[in-house]
């Protein structure tokens, strides 16, 4: 059952997909403005539903990614509190927290900007749904 506000969620997430949908024509066009102000934004919100709704917590890597598998952007990660794990994959927790150790579970970022690449329907809500399973 839906509350009031998981209703408000949703609509808002409707709203800024149409939103970053209706500004921007190709991924290209908003990787080029990946600093604006706007998707920074909408980063963050995307981020932050994923961790008031589903316990998520953020991770920011303060220096450049070094390979391909690691992150420059803040993303969201399984809560250290998951079956006593690092995250999702199921490795003891040794008190030390990076990328290397959890299953990284958006980076909202991309996500936003992957939008572009994605058959129309295809939507934020998508995001949000892979935590139902």
């Amino acid at each position: 059952m839906l509350t009031d506000g998981d209703a408000q969620v949703a609509d808002n997430r409707a709203r800024l997909e149409d939103l970053i949908r209706g500004l921007f024509s190709s991924w290209e066009e908003m990787a080029a403005a990946a600093d604006d102000p706007l998707l920074s934004v909408a980063a963050w919100y995307l981020g932050e539903v994923q961790v008031r709704h589903y316990g998520t917590v953020w991770q920011c890597r303060p220096r450049p990614a070094q390979s391909p598998d690691e992150y420059d952007e803040p993303y969201v990660m399984a809560p250290e509190s998951l079956s006593g794990t690092d995250g999702m994959d199921g490795e003891e927790d040794d008190g030390e927290r990076d990328a290397e150790d959890c299953d990284v579970l958006c980076v909202p970022a991309d996500e936003l900007r992957a939008l572009l690449l994605r058959d129309e329907d295809e939507r934020l809500r998508d995001v949000l749904n892979r935590y139902l399973y």
